[in-house]
């Protein structure tokens, strides 16, 4: 990581804000891999590493972030982007850090900005609340639509030839037991 000349930024842009949003609400879904595109993961647990990413990424200027390898192909840390993870990045520097807990700070010098997190933190929240009762609900459907196919293949067993004594012949009688 190289920083130049590094500040927060007082707000953001619409774009910003709609972009931060997006990306933090996607870190709450993930997608196991080998499982499948169909197949989610949800991983709260990723809150804070992206909060802090999402921070350095989108409010705050004058740093850049080391490609990993010559080639994207080579690095194993972030394959998908070929440079250096932004939290593994500045989660050692205590002066990026601390401006960072600075702006979520009560007494925030930048409190146009700190209300705009605020914002993006509460419309994320929404969002994941959404998404998890619309995956809920399509495993309702799911059920339901796996239970009435079985009802309708039952409804299609034609008992009209069976035998009812052959059945018990072949299984056993019930046993009369008292209770």
């Amino acid at each position: 990581m190289r920083k130049e000349n590094v500040t927060i930024k007082p707000s953001l842009t619409l774009p910003e804000k709609i972009s931060m949003t997006k990306f933090l609400f996607s870190s709450y879904f993930t997608t196991p891999e080998g499982y499948g595109d169909n197949t989610f993961s949800y991983t709260p647990y990723l809150k804070e590493l992206s909060e802090i990413t999402a921070f350095f990424t989108y409010c705050v200027e004058g740093l850049t972030f080391e490609p990993l390898s010559e080639s994207p192909e080579e690095s194993t840390n972030n394959a998908e982007s070929g440079i250096e993870s932004i939290y593994d990045a500045v989660k050692d520097d205590t002066e990026l850090m601390a401006s960072y807990e600075n702006v979520h700070s009560p007494d925030s010098r930048y409190p146009l900005l700190t209300a705009q997190l605020m914002d993006i933190r509460k419309d994320v929240e929404d969002m994941v609340d959404f998404e998890k009762k619309l995956l809920l609900s399509k495993q309702r459907d799911a059920l339901s639509e796996l239970l009435d196919t079985l009802k309708n293949k039952i409804n299609d067993i034609d008992v009209s030839g069976l035998d009812i004594n052959e059945f018990f012949r072949a299984v056993g009688m019930p046993e009369n037991k008292e209770v």
